[in-house]
């Protein structure tokens, strides 16, 4: 895939973690994306990347959390000022799946909007329309583009348009401070960040430490028989990451609410392609067929799963 015309994927990673960045390159490589590396930004680097972009963090913010959102401000500046249309934004321990070459086509081609969620938390992650804004057709056949609604955190795998790049650090310059963590301004709620936002169906990315806490019974079969592998080295390795809870109001407006942003939406499954690749040498699991993809993809081929849109 060439990075003038389609997509350029941008993988942020420590100096030190070459682990990770051994099997980020091998799999962009056998899915034909083309590549990067973008270094991630450390606690000790944070006044001097702050400066080079531009931007003002608040207090609220621990240092690694800092660091975190100018790794990804550093993608998103090599994506304003290069020639792809878009940026595949990854974080290095992102666990792709066999099919992501075409989800990520596919998404490229077919979407209207400027940001493109492409991984699943499992149960957890954000509830989209079960209408799709656009289907797969041809080798895409299985994929769609969903509208994101709802809140969710963690920012391991996105696509950014070029021109939508520009603007995003356009407005983080023009604030007086930044106060949340990269992932809670991308996808914590769709008024913060100022983006037309999507969902790839099925996601084609899981972050490693994400994939190891889903309980076997809820992974699709070619994940569950591929194990659970770590990396040795990790990206959160000055400090711990703070614990982040969201306070919720209770109240019978909150349920009442909550039932009707949830009627007809439901958490984004993860592709039962399987994955592409694993990390430590842990090998490959069986690719699923192209029949049992279509069945567990289309949300009008699981009507009990997908109750309309009312």
């Amino acid at each position: 895939m060439s990075d003038s015309q389609g997509v350029l994927a941008h993988v942020i990673n420590l100096d030190r973690a070459r682990d990770r960045l051994a099997h980020m390159a091998t799999s962009l490589e056998r899915l034909e994306v083309a590549h990067r590396r973008q270094p991630a930004c450390t606690p000790q680097q944070v006044h001097l990347a702050s400066a080079a972009l531009g931007l003002r963090f608040g207090a609220r913010l621990r240092p690694l959390e800092r660091a975190c959102f100018l790794s990804h401000a550093g993608a998103w500046q090599q994506i304003a000022t290069g020639s792809a249309h878009w940026g595949l934004v990854l974080e290095d321990d992102a666990i792709l799946a066999r099919d992501a070459a075409e989800g990520i086509r596919f998404a490229a081609r077919a979407s209207d909007a400027e940001l493109v969620r492409m991984e699943t938390l499992g149960n957890t992650s954000p509830r989209i329309r079960l209408r799709p804004d656009v289907r797969g057709r041809g080798e895409a056949a299985g994929f769609a583009l969903h509208r994101l609604l709802g809140r969710t955190i963690a920012a391991g795998a996105y696509m950014l348009h070029r021109q939508a790049a520009g603007r995003l650090l356009e407005e983080l310059r023009g604030m007086a401070e930044i106060s949340l963590a990269v992932d809670e301004y991308l996808f914590l709620d769709p008024a913060i960040c100022p983006l037309r936002q999507q969902h790839l169906w099925p996601a084609v990315s899981i972050q490693s430490n994400v994939l190891a806490g889903v309980p076997r019974a809820e992974l699709p079969p070619a994940w569950a028989l591929a194990g659970l592998p770590l990396f040795a080295s990790c990206m959160r390795h000055e400090e711990e990451a703070p614990e982040r809870k969201f306070k919720v109001r209770k109240s019978v407006g909150h349920s009442l609410r909550r039932w009707l942003t949830g009627h007809g939406r439901r958490p984004c499954p993860l592709s039962p392609a399987g994955p592409l690749l694993l990390p430590a040498g842990m090998g490959e699991a069986p690719p699923a067929t192209m029949p049992a993809r279509l069945a567990s993809n289309d949300p009008d081929r699981q009507p009990a799963a997908h109750p309309r849109d009312v």
